[in-house]
């Protein structure tokens, strides 16, 4: 007769998942994203006082053809951007009334 040895059964748990290494696509996933909004961040911050800077600079009279005749019934002071009593929002140093530009925009 054959005696088989008895097999010692232990009572043990399973040894719980460590995070790092559950699933280590999700992880690099969640690194990726979380590393992209942060660039994100970091770089539209950087850019916000440029796009500002940009939007309040005022161009240069020679950039936009300025004159200081009307061109027919177009002038300074009937433009959208005229700022009395002799400025332009779009256009850098003093502006006549009577004067005309390129950007021209007929106030309505």
């Amino acid at each position: 007769m054959l005696v088989r040895p008895s097999l010692a059964v232990e009572n043990t748990v399973p040894a719980a998942k460590d995070d790092r290494t559950a699933d280590p696509i999700r992880r690099r996933l969640m690194f990726d994203i979380t590393a992209m909004a942060g660039a994100g961040v970091v770089l539209g911050a950087g850019l916000a006082p440029r796009r500002v800077a940009a939007a309040t600079a005022k161009l240069a009279k020679t950039e936009i053809g300025y004159q200081v005749s009307p061109k027919g019934g177009q002038r300074c002071d009937l433009c959208l951007n005229w700022q009395p009593p002799g400025s332009c929002k779009l256009v850098a140093g003093p502006i006549v009334a009577s004067g005309w530009c390129g950007l021209f925009q007929l106030k309505r």
